[in-house]
């Protein structure tokens, strides 16, 4: 069978490329297609917490990282940090295994005070998180979470991040409000609007 000349000369040019293509993969040129890809955007939030001590039972002293609500402290642990407000006036963070053991064992949540504006965080820093420790930040001090997740099972980073700053601390009235950012994306750490890329 005699092939045109032009459809010989296109399928050289096509294979050519395939084998470019190929070793660029093999060089690392090019991105990895088993990479973990992110598919939620990240989460701005805004909310209000109650201090443990001093605040009517019913009221939300506790924070759900990962499904992004304020909840009541719970036996079971269904929360991943709880709040309080110092004599001093500082909103102290404890995380879940500070306030109560659950049958099953509670989660282990990393804490880090970057020392940085809140504004000026782009991304969960990689460095070294405090677990399971309580910490006490002043208005306008920002600090990162690393929670576990069973949403990210099947993850080889099964964690997610959040950056906070508490924005207004009422001694006289128990409460705080908070600004925040999350990634639910598993591993992911940027704090950027849309869809991360890292």
């Amino acid at each position: 069978m005699n092939i045109p000349l032009k459809f010989r000369r296109a399928a050289r040019a096509a294979f050519a490329a395939l084998l470019l293509a190929s070793a660029g993969f093999a060089l690392g040129c090019g991105p990895d297609p088993f990479a973990p890809r992110a598919s939620t955007a990240v989460v701005r939030t805004i909310f209000t917490v109650w201090a443990i001590s001093g605040s009517p039972t019913p009221y939300p002293t506790g924070y759900s990282v990962q499904n992004n609500v304020t909840v009541r402290l719970e036996p079971s642990g269904s929360f991943d940090l709880a709040f309080d407000i110092t004599p001093a006036g500082k909103l102290r963070v404890l995380p879940v295994s500070a306030v109560v053991s659950p049958i099953g064992g509670a989660r282990s949540i990393g804490v880090l005070v970057p020392g940085t504006p809140y504004e000026d965080i782009e991304s969960a820093p990689r460095g070294r998180y405090a677990t399971d420790s309580i910490i006490e930040v002043d208005v306008g001090e920002s600090f990162v979470v690393q929670v576990p997740t069973q949403l990210c099972g099947f993850s080889q980073t099964p964690v997610i991040y959040g950056k906070f700053v508490a924005d207004t601390i009422d001694v006289v009235g128990r409460r705080a409000f908070l600004l925040g950012r999350i990634n639910p994306n598993c591993g992911f750490r940027s704090f950027a609007d849309g869809i991360p890329r890292f």
